[in-house]
C-alpha cells in the first residue's frame, strides 16, 4: 500500500513539474527588517521619527522603555511596537498632535501616548489617524489635553481596529469625525473630561462593542450619524451615559449594561432602536416585573429624551463566554484542488486532509465563521500556516465568507490554522492539513 501511495505521489510531481513552466506560482514574500529605537545596542536610533524615516513598507519599529519628547508622523505602512506600555512613553509636550497617522495598514501596540495639545482649532490630539486599516491595541491614551484619538479624513477614516486600549484623562477619549466601518472594542474608556466616545456626522457603520466606560462625564455621544452599532459594553459611575441627538437615526445598542450613571442612563432625542428583536440592555433602574421568568422585562423600557423604547430589557446582566464556530469551506477534506479550485476526490487521507496545487489564487482559502452574538463582519479571522501568521482573512459580504489567498513555498505537508476572535475576545480554531505540491 505505501509503495502504490509513493507511485501515485511521484506520479502527480511529475505532472506537476511538466506545468510549471506553464502556471505561474507565487511565493510567500518575508516581513520586512525591524529598526530599533532606545536600548544600548548597536545602531539603535535616539528618535522615534528617525527610525520611521528610514523604514521601509513593512519593516517593524520597535522601541525600548524611556520616555521620548515627540511629535511623531507614521507615512508609510510599519508596525511601531513599544516594550512595555507602562514604561515606553511618547510624550508630546502639550503640544500639537503625538502621532499622526497618514498611511494606511500601520500598526501601533504597547506604547504610552500622553500630553498632546489643547488647542480646538488645531485639532491636537495624542494619536491621530487620517488613513485606513490601521491597528491600535494594548496602548495607554492618556493625559492628553484635547482628543485623546481623534479619527477624521475626507471623504472617510474606515476599517481601522482600536482594542484593548486604555483612554484615561483626556477631554475626549475618542473623537470621530467622517469616521465609517471601524470597529472599537475591549477598550477602556475612564475619567475623560468630555466624553469617553464621541462620532459626528456622517460617522456610520462603526462598531462600539465590549468596551467599559467608566467616570466619565459622557460615556457614548452619536450625533448626525446612523448604523452604529453599540453592543456588549459596560457603562458605569458615568454622569451621562449614551446620548443619541441631533439628527442620529437608525443605529442600534443592546445588550449593553447601564449601572450607577448619575443623570441618566441614556437620551435618545431621535429614533433608534434599543433592542435587537430578543434581546435590550440591563437598566440598574429598571422597575417593570418579569413574571414569566424568561430573563425579559414584561413591559418596556422608556429612553428619556424622545418616543424610544427598549422593548426587552434584560432582568440579569447577559455574558458572552462562547467562542466563534469556524467552518473551513476551501480547501475541502479529501479532495484535490487545482489553484484553489476543488477537482475530484483523493485517496491520500493517511497522509493529509487534502492535495492542493498551485496555491489558492483562482480561489482563496475561505471560512464560514458564525457567532451567537456578533455579525460576522465584527470578527477578527487570522490564518496560519505551520504556526506562521499569514494575516488577516477579508470579510466578502456576497458569499458571506472570509477568504485569503496563500501559495506554499516548497512541496510538503502544511497545517492551514484559521482563528476568530469576537468583540468579548473569545476565540475559536480551526485546522485543516493539506499536501502542497
Amino acid at each position: 500500500m505505501k509503495h502504490r501511495i509513493i507511485i501515485i505521489v511521484l506520479s502527480w510531481m511529475f505532472i506537476i513539474s511538466s506545468l510549471m513552466g506553464i502556471f505561474h506560482v507565487e511565493t510567500v514574500v518575508a516581513s520586512g527588517k525591524t529598526l530599533y529605537v532606545g536600548g544600548d545596542g548597536p545602531g539603535n536610533y535616539s528618535t522615534i521619527q528617525n527610525a520611521i524615516n528610514d523604514a521601509n513598507i513593512g519593516d517593524t519599529v520597535f522601541v525600548y522603555y524611556g520616555v521620548y519628547f515627540e511629535n511623531i508622523v507614521i507615512d508609510i505602512s510599519i508596525n511601531l511596537i513599544g516594550e512595555d506600555k507602562n514604561t515606553t512613553i511618547i510624550n508630546g509636550n502639550g503640544t500639537g498632535i503625538v502621532v499622526n497617522i497618514l498611511a494606511d495598514y500601520v500598526n501601533i501596540s504597547s506604547l504610552t501616548i500622553t500630553n498632546g495639545g489643547s488647542l480646538a482649532q488645531e485639532l491636537d490630539a495624542g494619536l491621530k489617524i487620517e488613513s485606513n486599516y490601521n491597528h491600535i491595541y494594548d496602548c495607554n491614551i492618556s493625559s492628553n489635553n484635547y482628543f485623546g484619538l481623534y479619527l477624521y479624513s475626507d471623504p472617510y477614516v474606515s476599517n481601522n481596529t482600536i482594542k484593548f486600549n486604555t483612554f484615561f484623562n483626556n477631554s475626549y477619549g475618542l473623537y470621530g469625525y467622517y469616521a465609517k466601518t471601524n470597529k472599537i472594542f475591549s477598550n477602556t474608556f475612564k475619567s475623560n473630561t468630555d466624553y469617553g466616545i464621541f462620532l459626528i456626522g456622517p460617522s456610520d457603520d462603526n462598531l462600539i462593542s465590549s468596551n467599559k466606560f467608566i467616570g466619565n462625564n459622557y460615556a457614548v455621544r452619536i450625533k448626525g450619524s446612523s448604523s452604529n452599532k453599540i453592543i456588549k459594553n459596560m457603562i458605569m459611575n458615568n454622569i451621562h451615559g449614551i446620548w443619541f441627538c441631533c439628527g442620529a437615526n437608525n443605529n442600534i445598542a443592546y445588550n449593553n449594561v447601564f449601572i450607577n450613571n448619575t443623570n441618566w442612563n441614556a437620551n435618545d432625542a431621535a429614533s433608534n432602536k434599543w433592542d435587537n428583536g430578543t434581546v435590550g440592555n440591563y437598566w440598574d433602574d429598571y422597575t417593570g416585573l418579569d413574571e414569566d421568568a424568561d430573563g425579559i422585562g414584561d413591559t418596556p423600557y422608556n429612553i428619556p429624551g424622545g418616543e424610544s423604547k427598549d422593548n426587552y430589557p434584560l432582568i440579569e446582566p447577559l455574558s458572552d463566554n462562547i467562542p466563534p464556530f469556524i467552518k473551513i469551506i476551501n480547501p475541502t477534506k479529501g479532495f484535490f484542488h487545482f489553484s484553489g479550485i476543488k477537482m475530484f476526490p483523493t485517496f491520500f487521507s493517511k497522509i493529509s486532509d487534502t492535495i492542493g496545487f498551485g496555491g489558492f489564487r483562482l480561489r482563496p482559502v475561505q471560512v464560514q465563521v458564525q457567532d451567537n452574538i456578533d455579525s460576522p463582519e465584527y470578527l477578527d479571522v487570522y490564518m496560519f500556516v505551520n504556526e506562521d501568521e499569514q494575516g488577516e482573512m477579508t470579510w466578502n459580504s456576497t458569499i458571506n465568507l472570509f477568504e485569503r489567498k496563500w501559495i506554499g513555498s516548497d512541496i510538503g505537508i502544511y497545517e492551514l490554522n484559521i482563528t476568530a476572535e469576537d468583540t468579548s475576545g473569545n476565540i475559536g480554531y480551526a485546522t485543516v492539513e493539506l499536501l502542497y505540491l
